[in-house]
C-alpha cells in the first residue's frame, strides 16, 4: 500500500509538471510594439531580464525582413530553462504575427554564436512555418553567422 501511494504521488508530481510547462509553452508574453513600415520594436521582459525583437527591411527593392532578438542587449542566449518556457512561445508568436501581418518576400534569422538552442529554435521554427505556409525554408552558413531564412515560392 505504501508503494502504491508513493507511486500515486510521483506520477501526480509529473502529471503536475507537464501540465504547467505545456501552459507556459502556449502562453507568450505580451510584447510592446513600436512599428513602421521597415521596422518593428518590440520589448517585453521576464523578471529581471528585457529582451528585444527588431525586425527590419534589410533590401531597398524587395519586402526582405531580418529578425534580431536580444536578452540586455546580447545575443547570446541565456541559459535559464525556467525563462525560456516564457521566451520561446513569444519570439514564436512575434514572428508569426509579423509574417501574417507584413507578408514579406523573405523573411531572415541569424546565428553568430555558438548557441546550439537559438539554432535548434530557428530550424524547428522554419521547417515547421514552411509545412504549413507558401514560404520554403532554407539554411545559409556565411563566416561566423548562419542564416535561417523563409522565402515565397
Amino acid at each position: 500500500m505504501r508503494n502504491i501511494n508513493k507511486y500515486n504521488e510521483f506520477n501526480s508530481y509529473f502529471d503536475n509538471l507537464f501540465s504547467n510547462i505545456q501552459e507556459g509553452l502556449n502562453n507568450p508574453i505580451p510584447v510592446n510594439w513600436e512599428k513602421s513600415d521597415d521596422l518593428w520594436i518590440g520589448n517585453f521582459d521576464i523578471d529581471t531580464t528585457n529582451y528585444e525583437i527588431t525586425i527590419e527591411n534589410i533590401s531597398k527593392k524587395q519586402s526582405i525582413f531580418l529578425f534580431k532578438f536580444t536578452a540586455n542587449n546580447s545575443y547570446e542566449l541565456l541559459s535559464d530553462v525556467k525563462k525560456s518556457f516564457s521566451t520561446i512561445p513569444t519570439i514564436k508568436k512575434a514572428a508569426i504575427d509579423f509574417i501574417s501581418e507584413k507578408n514579406p518576400d523573405a523573411f531572415l534569422f541569424f546565428a553568430t554564436d555558438n548557441s546550439n538552442s537559438r539554432k535548434r529554435f530557428y530550424t524547428d521554427f522554419c521547417t515547421q512555418y514552411e509545412q504549413n505556409s507558401n514560404y520554403n525554408y532554407r539554411q545559409f552558413p556565411l563566416d561566423i553567422y548562419v542564416f535561417y531564412t523563409l522565402y515565397k515560392t
